[in-house]
């Protein structure tokens, strides 16, 4: 997603820290339709390792030493950083055909927000290891499929969530995802417009959701609490972008 263009447009977005360390980034890849065991075991096993892997045994072989599935073959250059761990049980996340916040989140999730119980692990990693983006979710919405409000030319409910009763929400692509977090350095001058009515918008609806919680108890308070709370984040990763 990350081309010469959006380096161009921000250098220190992505530039390494004062002590000459890249920064840590942390990617997770959540497969629709579900990841079958055997579907990652290397090619190349042969022989014992072979034996124990249909015995479903335990057992241990650097990968180094063999060849990913054909799918992950975009890695095999970093095999040396990579480890393929089998035999977790995901029991207690399994809602049905439709996970949602389950597998991130370990808990049982389906689309009622009552449902999240607290932040999945990529938005802990990201207020661990913080940085101006914080965190990217890209859906990728099939077209024909899938999550049926999917729409990969805009923005959809995602599979993360930043705390109780938040869910993110997900560029349906790349070029979404570039157009929307790069407006306030575009050249373009009706995104650079529409970019700073959004931001009059969100600081409107930052105080109308502060006062409003203000008046309110219990359930309701809490709800328009996360509103809020989203709105104001939106608002600190544009400070970020813009400085």
């Amino acid at each position: 997603m990350l081309g010469a263009g959006s380096l161009v447009m921000n250098p220190g977005l992505f530039a390494a820290n004062a002590k000459g360390k890249a920064p840590k980034r942390f990617i997770f890849i959540h497969k629709g339709n579900g990841l079958l065991p055997n579907t990652l075991v290397p090619s190349t096993l042969k022989g014992t390792e072979l034996e124990k892997e249909k015995r479903k045994e335990a057992f241990e072989v650097s990968l180094n030493d063999h060849e990913l599935p054909e799918w992950m073959g975009a890695l095999s250059e970093h095999k040396g950083d990579m480890t393929i761990l089998q035999g977790l049980s995901g029991k207690m996340c399994t809602t049905g055909h439709h996970t949602w916040q389950s597998s991130l989140g370990v808990y049982k999730a389906n689309e009622r927000l009552s449902s999240i119980k607290w932040a999945t692990v990529d938005f802990e990693l990201a207020k661990l290891f913080p940085s101006s983006l914080e965190h990217i979710e890209l859906a990728c919405f099939p077209s024909g499929g899938g999550n049926s409000r999917g729409n990969i030319n805009g923005i959809e409910k995602g599979f993360s969530a930043r705390g109780p009763q938040q869910p993110n929400y997900a560029f349906g692509s790349p070029k979404v995802a570039i157009e929307e977090l790069f407006k306030s350095v575009s050249g373009d001058k009706e995104s650079k417009i529409q970019y700073q009515l959004e931001r009059r918008l969100l600081e409107f609806a930052a105080m109308g959701e502060g006062a409003m919680a203000e008046e309110l108890r219990g359930l309701e308070k809490a709800k328009v609490k996360n509103y809020s709370d989203s709105i104001e984040s939106i608002r600190e990763r544009n400070r970020k972008m813009d400085a």
